[in-house]
């Protein structure tokens, strides 16, 4: 399995949903330990006037992590998004 890498600045904004969805599941659960190495690169995230994000503030952890959520959350293998 390989992670889906995002080709603009669309997929990678909606990877990066992804990961601010699964975070905002685990605060209503409750699970803190889940929360323990993306809740600091959240913090740091910003959004632009209008209300896209700051690619200036994604740094390669949340990056990657982002693209991890998006291909666990495409499917099995990401295969529908991937061209191989």
């Amino acid at each position: 399995m390989s992670l889906l890498t995002p080709k603009n600045r669309q997929e990678m904004e909606r990877h990066v949903g992804y990961m601010l969805e699964h975070a905002y599941g685990h605060i209503e659960r409750k699970t803190e330990y889940a929360l323990a190495l993306v809740y600091p690169h959240l913090q740091k995230l910003r959004h632009l006037p209008n209300r896209r994000l700051n690619v200036e503030t994604v740094n390669d952890s949340l990056r990657l992590m982002a693209n991890m959520e998006a291909t666990f959350h495409s499917g099995a293998d990401g295969a529908d998004e991937m061209q191989l």
